[in-house]
């Protein structure tokens, strides 16, 4: 059985040899048969002094020759493995002739043949232009093309993951839905003017939703890459940029299909912004799926598990929710709205869809020029109907909202850009250590 493991491996390594890999490597008492596989041989004695260095040929011949023209010749039917062996004194016999053998070699025209062929080399490296030195990378293939390998084979996962995306695009329909045939066709109203801003607020439970959903994705995604990061196939960067940009079509999908149920259903674009500003509430709300995203995965980065990723999802919900500008009145003082109001990015997010909303959104004709607000029955006789706000604009300045729909936007995307470089910073320190338990 010893035997045949040795041809074994002896047969893989002359495959690779073949396919040009060099290969250096020891063999004690080898058969005929393993040491005709070798192509070149270094046979040492006691001290490790040089006896031989060449080919070997086949059937042993070369190696033969030269042991016979130096007074030790092999018979046909020995081993010649262990008969070089025998010759130079390392077994149980005198070696053969009054001569050390390693003198022997330093004399010998082979000896010579080589060192000629070693000038050669040298001096053929000498006379070659010194190549420009080239920074060392970590990795074998351009950052790029890491990247669009990895986001094509997240790209394949997910698409062979039909129930992963499939109920993400449930969930968010029915939402959408189930808000919409509660406050189909809203009309212009001091209580239609609240149930739109209710009805945008419905918005922040998207992120909630997603995260739960790509947590588990992610930290299971995160144990394939601690496995392949000793490889150095690659970054981490790489990782978790493909991470994200893999979850984009899914999302502008839900985004558009949550848009559709809910501003049609609803009558909205009635303000000033008009077409333009229900395009304006589908690039928020394809923002706040991707916030959810790469929120998730902030939280999965961080999580050692997904039930320890669990836990931060209640917590994160209540404050981004209860602290966005619309459910608790604006305030300028106060510890809490001293800095966590401006630090939950659904404040700038929830401001934008408001203001587009509302902006310019007329509550029925001119009072009169000193009190401000309106009537809408200027030819009734009783039961005059009398509101206080003239435009939806007068509803949410107290709210602490303007429109500015490009700051919103610019503040959203700046949100979400950190959190992604959080992620890629927490992956860094992760690819460090692979070996670590995720």
């Amino acid at each position: 059985m010893a035997g045949q493991s040795a041809w074994n491996v002896v047969r893989l390594l002359r495959k690779l040899a073949d396919q040009g890999q060099a290969i250096l490597c020891t063999i004690h008492q080898p058969s005929a048969l393993l040491f005709e596989s070798f192509d070149r041989l270094l046979l040492l004695e006691r001290g490790g002094e040089t006896v031989y260095f060449g080919d070997i040929g086949k059937d042993s011949h070369v190696i033969r020759n030269y042991f016979a023209a130096n007074g030790a010749f092999c018979p046909a039917n020995v081993n010649p493995a262990e008969y070089m062996l025998e010759a130079i004194g390392a077994g149980t016999t005198p070696r053969v002739g009054d001569r050390d053998w390693k003198d022997i070699w330093l004399d010998s025209p082979e000896c010579e043949s080589l060192r000629s062929k070693i000038a050669q080399i040298n001096n053929e490296a000498l006379t070659r232009p010194v190549a420009e030195k080239t920074k060392l990378s970590t990795y074998a293939t351009p950052f790029m093309y890491q990247l669009r390998t990895v986001t094509a084979r997240n790209y394949l996962a997910l698409w062979r993951s039909p129930d992963y995306l499939f109920s993400r695009l449930f969930v968010c329909s029915f939402i959408s839905f189930f808000v919409s045939l509660s406050f189909l066709q809203l009309g212009i109203s001091l209580r239609d003017l609240q149930f739109r801003v209710f009805s945008l607020f419905w918005v922040t439970i998207l992120p909630a939703i997603i995260m739960a959903q790509i947590e588990p994705m992610f930290i299971s995604n995160r144990r394939t890459f601690i496995r392949e990061a000793s490889s150095r196939i690659y970054s981490p960067y790489v990782f978790a940029i493909a991470q994200t940009l893999s979850e984009i079509p899914g999302s502008i999908v839900c985004a558009i299909v949550y848009w559709v149920l809910m501003v049609y259903p609803m009558h909205f674009g009635q303000g000033a912004a008009g077409l333009n500003g229900t395009g304006f509430q589908l690039l928020m709300t394809l923002t706040m799926m991707i916030f959810g995203v790469t929120l998730g995965q902030l939280i999965g980065a961080i999580s050692p598990s997904v039930q320890v990723a669990a836990l931060y999802n209640p917590f994160l919900t209540l404050v981004l929710g209860t602290f966005c500008g619309v459910t608790l009145p604006h305030v300028n003082n106060g510890f809490w709205w001293t800095w966590l109001y401006q630090l939950v990015p659904y404040t700038r997010t929830i401001a934008a869809m408001v203001s587009t909303e509302l902006f310019g959104l007329k509550w029925g004709q001119a009072f009169v020029n000193i009190t401000g607000g309106y009537i809408d029955n200027l030819d009734a006789t009783s039961n005059c109907k009398y509101c206080s706000y003239a435009v939806g604009d007068e509803f949410y300045t107290p709210l602490g909202i303007s429109f500015s729909g490009a700051g919103a936007t610019l503040g959203s995307s700046l949100l979400i850009l950190l959190s992604t470089w959080l992620r890629q910073s927490l992956h860094r320190d992760i690819s460090a250590t692979p070996n670590a338990d995720p």
